[in-house]
């Protein structure tokens, strides 16, 4: 999916996962999600004005991600269950309970990718307060 066409220099261009800069200095602001630049060594700011301290920018981008990662999980597992009460009450043919059950195996991938997110940010966390 592609985003809204973003500032970036002279140039307007699309802000997607596919229209990063190849050296992967694309960032976006984890408050408002428009392009962010760095402004010094250790501040970070987007056009709409939030500046940021490097430390208040990875613990913002890391909060961002881990709820991202939570409510997508929260959303497939109501997918889950409306498709599950939907075959229940349809006569389903099949279709719904496969929709469902492709629904909870994507949820359980999520859910072990938000685990290991998780403690990955918690490693980090615990090493800068060394």
């Amino acid at each position: 999916m592609v985003g809204p066409p973003v500032r970036n220099g002279d140039h307007a261009e699309l802000a997607g996962p596919d229209h990063r800069a190849d050296d992967g200095s694309f960032m976006r602001c984890p408050l408002c999600a428009g392009p962010l630049t760095r402004r010094d060594a250790d501040l970070f700011s987007c056009e709409v004005g939030h500046e940021l301290s490097d430390v208040e920018l990875r613990q913002a981008a890391t909060a961002r991600a881990t709820v991202a990662l939570w409510m997508a999980i929260e959303a497939l597992g109501s997918e889950a269950s409306a498709l599950r009460r939907l075959a229940a009450s349809e006569g389903d043919d099949g279709i719904f309970r496969a929709m469902a059950g492709q629904a909870e195996a994507d949820e359980r991938l999520l859910r072990e990718l938000a685990t290991s997110h998780d403690a990955t940010t918690g490693d980090v966390e615990a090493a800068l307060e060394l």
